[in-house]
């Protein structure tokens, strides 16, 4: 329990970093009609850029961001 709890708050404090720092991407995933092959819609996926320039899926921040409320 301590463990996630301490995982969580470090989530949180990175996130916070990021925001403030802007690096939160938004990116557009083109969601293609299987019979007409065309675009139908776009899904939208959150992104988490590191400092290091690698970048997070928001499975990995999500989770701890729900903690912030």
């Amino acid at each position: 329990r301590e463990k996630t709890r301490l995982r969580n708050i470090n989530v949180a404090d990175e996130l916070i970093t990021a925001l403030n720092d802007k690096r939160i991407r938004i990116a557009y995933q083109p969601i293609v009609d299987a019979k007409t092959g065309e675009t139908a819609i776009y899904e939208c996926l959150v992104r988490m850029v590191q400092p290091d320039g690698n970048i997070l899926a928001a499975g990995h921040f999500v989770p701890g961001a729900g903690k912030l409320g």
